[in-house]
């Protein structure tokens, strides 16, 4: 699976678990307060099932003249009983009384509470309040099923996105690799004519009396077209193929560069003018070689007849400047971006800034562009963090 392949699974799974995680907390969250509310009422009837057998026992023993003693009826509820004064004729509640004994119900994080009020002047007893502590534990186990279940179903539901979204990217994935392997084949085919070509344009300067500007243009054409078959193969080999990092020295690579895009510049009757510093750095050479390719043959490229290309390399910082047509603000923000071009001026698939950026992504090397329309571009790029020291 390649890094496009991977970013578009990432993406899929990102967005069905995100929104099923959403709509799963909403059902998780109103099932829990329904179940709570249950066992609230539940716990209500309870305790004022108790609270009313208490008063029925106060009101017998008040009605045949006798004094009342305490009776639990159910022994998982605490209970208290308070004269009018609010002192206590008995109590066993596990925690301090600190409510509104005006209010019938109590519902907090440790117990809930049912307040019974005896309205009979005759009688001292005033307050019959019932303590249930269970309730909340049933909460707590309520809220652990129901996280539990919300985790399992997270899992579950991760598990099966997974496999729907293999099932998904496998079509379009056969038909990439398909794609892939026919490039490969074509690009592998392209390069026994490419390098006869070279090898047969060195045998027409020696041997035939042939113009030179012809030998020129042939010359160009070939390595545009190696440029293009150089770019394919990276394209189609950067996510598999492991790169060797190793010390060089970065002004070889722009010199043989340079070399090599002499002729297609010539043919343009653009000037190539360069200052190059010896730079030693630690990086793999080809992915260097197909950033410096990509930089002057764009400047190259994009740049009017009889106009120039700067090259200059100082103090760890590349610099490719161009007399070219320069990119809009809005573009500027968009030409690292695979398959997008800033113009439609000249041929090309927009793919060179897209492995500029890239190699600069992995080897951590800051990239910057400035651009005026119809002035020019210049990339910069900071070779500083992978310099030889």
């Amino acid at each position: 699976m390649n890094k496009e392949e991977r970013k578009a699974l990432i993406s899929f799974l990102s967005i069905y678990i995100l929104s099923s995680t959403f709509f799963m907390a909403i059902i998780a969250f109103m099932y829990f307060e329904r179940e709570v509310v249950m066992l609230e009422d539940h716990c209500s009837m309870n305790m004022s099932q108790a609270a009313w057998q208490v008063k029925s026992d106060i009101l017998k023993s008040y009605m045949d003249k006798k004094p009342y003693k305490f009776k639990a009826t159910n022994k998982d509820l605490n209970y208290a009983i308070l004269r009018d004064d609010e002192s206590q004729l008995y109590s066993d509640l596990k925690y301090t009384l600190d409510i509104d004994l005006n209010k019938k119900a109590h519902h907090g994080k440790d117990r809930s509470l049912h307040v019974l009020k005896i309205n009979d002047k005759s009688i001292d007893l005033k307050y019959i309040i019932i303590e249930d502590i269970n309730g909340v534990d049933s909460i707590s186990q309520l809220k652990f099923k129901v996280i539990f279940l919300f985790m399992t179903g997270f899992i579950i539901m991760t598990f099966f996105g997974f496999i729907l979204s293999n099932i998904l990217v496998k079509p379009v994935k056969q038909k990439a690799e398909k794609l892939n392997r026919f490039v490969k084949d074509s690009s592998h085919e392209l390069n026994t004519p490419i390098t006869a070509l070279m090898m047969i344009i060195s045998s027409l300067k020696n041997r035939y009396d042939i113009e030179e500007k012809t030998i020129n243009q042939i010359t160009a054409s070939t390595k545009n077209i190696k440029q293009t078959y150089d770019k394919l193969l990276f394209n189609i080999n950067g996510d598999i193929v492991k790169r060797f990092d190793e010390v060089f020295d970065l002004k070889e690579i722009i010199d043989e560069n340079i070399l090599f895009f002499d002729e297609i510049a010539k043919s343009k009757n653009i000037r190539l003018t360069s200052v190059i510093e010896p730079c030693e750095v630690c990086m793999d050479q080809y992915s260097a070689k197909m950033v410096v390719n990509n930089l002057i043959s764009n400047a190259i490229k994009y740049t009017k007849k009889n106009k120039s290309v700067y090259i200059e390399l100082k103090d760890s910082i590349l610099l490719v400047k161009d007399e070219g047509i320069g990119i809009d603000k809005i573009m500027q923000k968009k030409i690292f971006t695979r398959y997008k071009r800033a113009t439609q001026e000249e041929g090309g698939f927009g793919i060179g800034l897209d492995i500029v950026s890239s190699v600069c992504k992995d080897y951590s090397i800051d990239i910057k562009l400035e651009s005026q329309i119809k002035k020019g571009s210049t990339f910069t790029l900071d070779f500083s963090q992978i310099k030889c020291k």
